[in-house]
């Protein structure tokens, strides 16, 4: 069964060869994007406000006709920009980034440039935030997804960077072979995203986090929240039943919603929730169609603790939904060991 839909979106990228564009921060994110870009003949110039020193390393990765500003953002620099990509890790609550703002430019993140480049070829994206197990469950669907026999790019803020990916695909001519895109997303490339619209998306938990970069709680769950604001009715989203501040943060989810839940249920012929995964009778459970299917037994998921039975459950949901055959899902939950 696949309920994700993998029509490509009427609106694509246009062109950035030759268009300016300026790189703000020179984390891994950064110059994946930097180099990107300059791949497509965009006219890059990054900056960093860490010393030339600091960045040796990492400016020996840049192609030399990159120019590099370092120590400072200068304003000077937006004069000739017709678009900023900003890095995670920096922060848009800055006077440069308002300059930019009044100025006209767009700002945009690494995750969106790279969803940009790739919506031309209709690939689906599945996009996993969330306070903890992330990486766990981004990793396991994409084992799932992968030993099912799709072909699978998968990067974000698991360590390897989304725009590298798409850079390698587009380098030797694959990403017309790609069947999804997998992304674990963090916060912070959330508050960059402008049309980023993943075919499936999953908020596995929100707990406090990250409040030296927002204000309040309410700001970080703005941020988590926006993974799905661009979704439409044709699109996914799972929640954890589980944790109040997911379910009571998205009651207007434009997207068909999905649920898990780690909370055990024994007996009885209805399901604890609506459509989703859960725990019967010791078992991990889908019921995405009315009709509910036994993945495998609790006691036989390899990685142990009520936080990873939670992510096994939401990692199933998501690659049941994209197609991915029970017995598949049940051999990978029986043999991940963890990060």
């Amino acid at each position: 069964m696949s309920i994700v839909n993998r029509q490509s979106s009427i609106k694509s990228q246009s062109s950035i060869k030759s268009s300016r564009v300026l790189v703000v921060g020179l984390g891994r994110s950064g110059l994946a994007a930097a180099r990107l870009l300059h791949f497509l003949k965009a006219e890059v110039t990054v900056t960093d406000t860490r010393d030339r020193e600091v960045l040796s390393q990492t400016l020996k990765n840049l192609p030399g006709d990159i120019r590099v500003e370092t120590g400072v953002h200068s304003p000077a620099l937006l004069e000739d920009t017709d678009m900023v990509v900003v890095s995670p890790g920096v922060s848009l609550n800055q006077p440069f980034f308002d300059l930019a703002r009044k100025l006209g430019i767009e700002i945009i993140g690494e995750m969106e440039l790279a969803f940009r480049l790739l919506r031309p070829y209709g690939i689906p994206w599945v996009a996993i935030t969330g306070t903890n197990g992330k990486s766990t469950t981004t990793t396991l669907i994409d084992l799932m997804l992968t030993r099912e026999g799709f072909k699978v790019i998968t990067g974000g803020n698991l360590g390897t960077a989304i725009t590298g990916e798409v850079l390698r695909c587009l380098r030797d001519g694959s990403a017309e072979e790609v069947d999804y895109v997998v992304v674990e997303v963090s916060s912070f490339q959330l508050e960059s995203i402008r049309d980023f619209a993943p075919s499936l998306a999953s908020i596995l938990n929100i707990t406090p986090d990250h409040l030296d970069r927002y204000k309040d709680m309410d700001g970080y769950i703005k941020a988590k929240t926006e993974i799905f604001k661009n979704q439409t009715r044709d699109d996914c989203l799972i929640l954890n039943l589980d944790d109040p501040l997911v379910r009571e943060s998205c009651p207007h989810a434009p997207s068909e919603v999905f649920y898990f839940s780690g909370q055990e249920s024994r007996g009885g012929v209805t399901p604890p929730i609506p459509r989703g995964a859960y725990l019967r009778d010791g078992w991990l459970c889908i019921n995405a169609d009315g009709k509910e299917v036994r993945i495998i037994r609790v006691q036989d998921v390899r990685i142990k603790g009520v936080h990873n039975i939670e992510n096994a459950l939401a990692a199933s949901l998501n690659a049941f939904l994209c197609g991915v055959d029970m017995a598949v899902i049940s051999d990978v939950l029986s043999e991940f060991s963890g990060l």
